[in-house]
């Protein structure tokens, strides 16, 4: 009696030890999700930079640890074309760009030779290919919208909208 009284204690404390790790485990992969969610910002302003849709870095490592990739929460962006990877000048972005003055246009650069750039896209560029792109807003009903204004130039007769975000890859 005295020995299965003393193992139901044992049972006891190790099932409540199990559960409060469990509790500890779940809050911190919780809070790091959440703290990954928020690293990446995206800024669709053409003001902002040359190639890329801008971002601003939020709650981002200390300098020299490990991290892998961060996201952006999703956006739309209207694919104006597809080309060979790296095939889009910088020139060329630019003239697009005094088309759509108030929506960034961005490339892709990353594994482009001589750029430093970290930065990808997901669903659009896919299998080496290289694209040019306009931020397009963040629901599909703007994407729709501004498809059409893009339409309307007849310059870009494969246009389409695709759901994507930044993707920044660490060391």
């Amino acid at each position: 009696m005295k020995g299965t009284n003393f193992k139901a204690g044992i049972l006891k404390r190790l099932r409540l030890l199990v559960c409060l790790l469990g509790l500890l485990l779940a809050a911190d992969i919780a809070a790091d999700a959440q703290a990954r969610k928020m690293w990446l910002k995206v800024n669709p302003s053409p003001k902002c930079g040359t190639d890329d849709i801008c971002y601003e870095v939020m709650n981002f490592p200390k300098e020299g640890t490990a991290f892998g990739e961060i996201k952006s929460d999703f956006f739309y962006a209207v694919v104006l074309r597809t080309t060979e990877e790296c095939g889009v000048s910088e020139k060329e972005r630019r003239a697009i760009q005094e088309l759509f003055p108030k929506n960034k246009v961005f490339t892709s650069t990353m594994d482009c030779e001589l750029s430093e750039d970290n930065t990808s896209y997901e669903n659009i560029g896919e299998n080496g290919n290289g694209f040019i792109a306009v931020y397009a807003g963040r629901s599909k009903a703007e994407a729709e919208k501004f498809l059409q204004t893009v339409k309307a130039k007849n310059k870009f007769p494969g246009a389409n909208v695709r759901k994507t975000r930044v993707v920044f890859s660490g060391t």
